[in-house]
């Protein structure tokens, strides 16, 4: 009978790797005024922990109303499904500020708190860089 000798190495990796992809992330969550502010220093903006496969997202909108000639912005933040960037601004014109809007929508998932500033998606989160490290240190160890 051949046993299989585990390195803690290679048992810690995995199990962090196996509890890293089963949780969500943390994201700012905010929506009211202000929530353009830097969250970390907004009493409006908490930390709220996301569904499994959830995005994070900062989401920007500016509207011109023709009613009282006043531009309205907005930024809010929080968890998505099925986050899509989007950037209304590169070619916003007149007629779509004044009709509907224009928005500027940053997702992210690479670490916790990422929809503070601007930042896109990275490859790879903290936490898989954290288990591949784990995992290769204990291949090492293998005997």
């Amino acid at each position: 009978m051949m046993f299989i000798k585990w390195h803690p190495f290679f048992v810690l990796g995995t199990l962090l790797c196996i509890s890293g992809m089963s949780v969500g992330i943390k994201c700012w969550h905010c929506i009211s005024k202000d929530c353009q502010l830097d969250p970390s220093e907004n009493y409006k903006a908490v930390k709220k922990q996301c569904l499994t496969g959830q995005y994070c997202q900062k989401v920007y909108y500016s509207m011109y109303s023709t009613m009282d000639n006043m531009v309205y912005e907005s930024t809010v933040r929080g968890c998505a499904w099925d986050c899509l960037p989007k950037d209304d601004f590169q070619n916003c014109s007149s007629e779509l500020h004044g009709s509907r809007g224009c928005v500027t929508r940053n997702c992210c998932r690479d670490n916790d708190l990422c929809n503070q500033g601007s930042r896109t998606n990275s490859v790879l989160t903290s936490s898989h860089l954290s288990c591949l490290f784990l995992l290769v240190l204990s291949s090492y160890f293998v005997t």
